[in-house]
């Protein structure tokens, strides 16, 4: 990753919650994606700390207000910064400490590492060790966080399609309007005061007409046809049903095909024969 000024200037601008919803997300997602962008954004987390540990006046009033109010709210920085404060501690007494000691003649191979480099490496180790630990659990946390959400809101808009179906189908069942029957009449006229009248209500799905037979040839046809003759619906091979009280024949119209308006069912029967038969049944409908 070439990490460049603009990037470490966001990345700062993120730290001390300067940024916006939209690119705080932004980056959030980088830095759990990208192993490079975390290690970077580490970086300049240290370089926060160092500046506000040095206090040499680089600090506007605003960024160590943000740093004392949003960047060390997690404990994980509090920790970094207690640390890197006890560091420069001792380093510090050991500085002071060797101003006064007298001089001695050194060593004919002086060690690899001071007793200071020695102490920042172990810092150093230290501080990268904790800050995987942090972002591991983190990351594991976020996850664990976003896969709960999802699951919550697949199961509520579930649970909110079957409590919609449930109460329409209560509406349907207390009203008694989801399913419709009508009694077709041949002897009714256009305009007549018995001519059926069919009445809709939202919940209406189906229209069950039923027309009284006597011994006619099977099978039958039935068509639906508007006031203006545009047919809506044609029915074949119907056969009627036999009770104690006669033979009727009973068919189902979808009640989304009959808009207000009047309407004619032609029933016919013995298509071709020598006797067939075909009688009108008008009826109305209405919401």
């Amino acid at each position: 990753m070439q990490a460049n000024f603009s990037d470490e200037k966001l990345v700062r601008e993120y730290l001390l919650g300067f940024l916006p919803g939209e690119e705080r997300e932004r980056i959030e997602r980088r830095f759990l994606a990208d192993s490079e962008f975390e290690s970077f954004v580490n970086l300049v987390e240290d370089e926060i700390i160092d500046e506000y540990l040095d206090d040499a006046g680089d600090l506007t009033e605003g960024d160590r207000r943000a740093i004392e109010d949003h960047f060390l709210r997690p404990p994980e920085r509090q920790r970094k910064l207690a640390f890197a404060r006890m560091l420069r501690s001792r380093l510090q007494s050991k500085e002071d400490d060797a101003g006064i000691r007298p001089l001695v003649p050194p060593p004919l191979r002086p060690p690899l590492f001071s007793a200071g480099a020695s102490a920042a490496l172990l810092a150093l180790v230290i501080i990268t060790a904790g800050s995987a630990l942090y972002i591991v659990d983190l990351r594991r946390n976020l996850q664990i966080e976003v896969a709960k959400q999802g699951a919550l809101q697949t199961d509520l808009a579930k649970k909110q399609e079957r409590i919609e179906s449930l109460e329409e189908r209560v509406r349907a069942t207390q009203s008694g309007t989801e399913l419709l029957a009508v009694d077709l009449n041949a002897a009714a006229s256009r305009g007549a005061s018995d001519e059926p009248r069919i009445t809709l209500h939202p919940e209406t799905r189906w229209i069950e007409a039923r027309i009284p037979l006597v011994d006619e040839p099977a099978p039958y046809s039935v068509a639906i046809r508007t006031a203006q003759d545009v047919e809506v619906l044609s029915i074949h091979g119907l056969k009627p049903e036999t009770s104690h009280g006669g033979s009727q024949l009973a068919f189902p119209i979808p009640a989304q095909l009959l808009p207000p308006g009047e309407y004619t069912a032609t029933l016919s029967a013995g298509q071709g024969t020598r006797n067939p038969m075909t009688r009108k049944y008008i009826f109305t409908v209405s919401k």
